[in-house]
């Protein structure tokens, strides 16, 4: 083969022009351990060999041109790169006829838009509009129907620094207004249960879920009448057990973080964001 700038003599006989210029802006690799006149890739240094037309990495073609050598043509060198995966994919994609659009249709107790394909909606998608119920409504009241929530009775202290209050005043609230923290718990429906044995359960339940996450739930409620403060619940998630004194505890600022979230409950509390991940049942996963 030529040096550079010149030309070769191929295996069938016709000239070419050297792969140089390619090879010194380091856009093909050069032959290791080729002599001063075999400068071109190993691909098509190969393909010349082997007198093939094409290589698996670059594309020979030979070109005819008006200028002439020797009395005969001379074919060049073009380096061909492969397509990228995203042009790929967008010729595949572009190919592919869209999908249909899923149909939707609302829940009458949550007023949500459910799909079918998803089995959100499975059983009532057929019925009438004010009776089409999505699954996760009709577990929410097949758990109603077996399920009680039990207000505990024990009173859950809210600790600033040293001191520990039952109640705390409502900031911008309406004429001194006051709240507590109170915890309830969803337990069975036992038949001619009494209340002392249903506050021996709820307890139970409480002492389990300590032990097993270090705290439970609880609700911020008026402290006069144990009502929600506005139209929303204010919840906290910061409730523990106290090892020494033994009662249950929250600290007076999360309690305060409720409230400002919430607004004093004249607001729903605001989303968890959960970023590019789908929340699922069981983990957050990327979307495809």
């Amino acid at each position: 083969m030529a040096d550079a700038g010149g030309a070769g003599i191929s295996p069938d006989g016709e000239e070419y022009q050297s792969c140089f210029d390619l090879m010194n802006s380091n856009r093909i690799p050069i032959k290791k351990g080729a002599a001063r006149g075999e400068r071109a890739c190993p691909h098509c240094w190969d393909a010349w060999q082997r007198n093939y037309s094409q290589c698996n990495v670059c594309t020979i073609k030979k070109i005819k041109t008006t200028r002439r050598k020797r009395g005969k043509e001379e074919p060049e060198f073009r380096f061909v790169p492969p397509p990228s995966i995203a042009d790929v994919k967008a010729a595949a994609a572009a190919k592919r006829p869209p999908p249909p659009p899923a149909e939707r249709r609302n829940c009458s107790m949550c007023h949500k838009l459910r799909r079918n394909r998803a089995g959100e909606m499975k059983d009532d998608w057929d019925k009438p509009a004010d009776e089409r119920k999505c699954e996760s409504c009709k577990n929410r009241l097949a758990r109603a129907l077996v399920e009680e929530p039990v207000r505990l009775d024990e009173v859950v202290y809210i600790q600033s620094g040293d001191n520990y209050s039952t109640s705390i005043e409502v900031p911008n609230g309406a004429n001194g207004q006051r709240c507590k923290v109170v915890v309830e718990v969803p337990l069975k429906i036992v038949k001619d249960e009494g209340e002392d044995a249903k506050q021996e359960r709820a307890r139970a339940a409480v002492s389990r879920r300590i032990n097993k996450r270090g705290s439970c739930h609880g609700k911020v409620v008026n402290a006069d009448d144990g009502g929600k403060l506005g139209e929303h619940l204010t919840h906290v998630h910061c409730v523990k057990l106290d090892a020494v004194n033994c009662y249950l505890y929250v600290k007076q600022k999360k309690v305060l973080e409720a409230l400002a979230k919430t607004q004093n409950g004249t607001r729903p509390p605001p989303k968890k964001d959960h970023g590019p991940f789908y929340p699922d049942q069981n983990c957050n996963f990327l979307g495809h």
